[in-house]
């Protein structure tokens, strides 16, 4: 079965939620890696907005349930990660403009 899932972020949403609590809700939401590569950037919430989005298309499209920062988005071209091992069966698709962050889901389920 193939199964699609799409997310759209508000990237001010992120800062705003970052704003009001930091720490909590970077380790709530992100991984380590995911925080680190966000900031190493000028500007990190477009980074935190899509891995956002592509987490909540994740979750749509395969159905499973998971604590957000279980779910990493790593590398270029972007891979996912489960629980630390390769998210077998995803493909996906980022980007942002200025204000808003999408992310693509594509996840073909090999009954694995």
């Amino acid at each position: 079965m193939v199964r699609i899932g799409v997310d759209i972020v508000d990237i001010p949403r992120i800062r705003k939620a970052y704003e009001k609590y930091r720490d909590r809700f970077l380790k709530r939401v992100y991984s380590d890696a995911e925080i680190d590569y966000a900031f190493s950037r000028i500007d990190p919430f477009p980074s935190l907005a899509v891995r956002f989005a592509a987490k909540e298309a994740i979750l749509k499209a395969s159905g499973l349930r998971l604590p957000y920062h279980r779910i990493e988005i790593l590398g270029r071209p972007p891979q996912v990660f489960i629980n630390g091992r390769k998210g077998e069966g995803f493909s996906i698709s980022l980007s942002h403009s200025s204000h808003d962050a999408v992310a693509v889901v594509i996840w073909v389920d090999t009954g694995n």
